[in-house]
């Protein structure tokens, strides 16, 4: 007895499943080849315009808190990277969480970009007691820089975009309380320049 495959319903509508997945998957990386094209213009122009406003902070590879009563944390220790490297932190993906009885580990990749307008990928790590009086570690270690293109095809766009605009908003906050403080302390002074 000789089957014939060409006939049998299964195979035929499983050829023509597999032909529109394959379309449909060709349809897709054209149209996030587009998609990534116009999110690298995007966010090429936001740091452009964006650059120059963001508060850019130099970067610690490892820092020792220190808390007595379990709230208040001081830095007891603190070790910087190279002194010229500043970036403004923007956006996290956290790789694992463990929790013990005694405290918890976080290990977590994060997205910097730098005052250059470059971007950098570091991972950052932390120990976490729950005990008073035990020092905290965290710490920070380079991965790889980034060009915008692989910012947009590892990380969320928007959620880049977003991490950005509330680095503005945080630089945008504090320049209000500084602009107020010193306001206030310029009334003063000239009240004191009258008498």
């Amino acid at each position: 007895m000789t089957l014939t495959l060409s006939k049998d319903k299964n195979i035929i509508e499983l050829a023509r499943i597999m032909q529109v997945v394959e379309q449909t998957e060709k349809e897709l990386k054209s149209i996030e080849l587009v998609v990534n094209s116009i999110d690298v213009d995007r966010l090429t122009e936001i740091v452009r315009i964006c650059k120059s406003g963001l508060s850019y902070k130099r970067i610690y590879t490892e820092k020792i808190t220190y808390s007595r009563d379990g709230n208040n944390y001081r830095t007891d220790d603190i070790t910087y990277a190279e002194q010229s490297l500043k970036g403004c932190y923007l956006d996290y993906r956290e790789n694992k969480e463990n929790k013990y009885n005694t405290g918890r580990e976080e290990e977590e990749i994060q997205l910097w970009i730098m005052q250059d307008g470059s971007w950098q990928e570091w991972s950052y790590c932390c120990s976490i007691s729950y005990y008073q009086g035990h020092s905290n570690s965290h710490t920070r270690k380079f991965i790889r820089n980034l060009t915008t293109d692989q910012v947009v095809a590892f990380w969320d766009t928007n959620d880049v975009i977003n991490g950005i605009r509330n680095a503005l908003e945080i630089r945008l906050s504090n320049l209000g309380d500084r602009s107020k403080s010193q306001k206030t302390r310029l009334e003063k002074l000239k009240q004191l320049q009258v008498v």
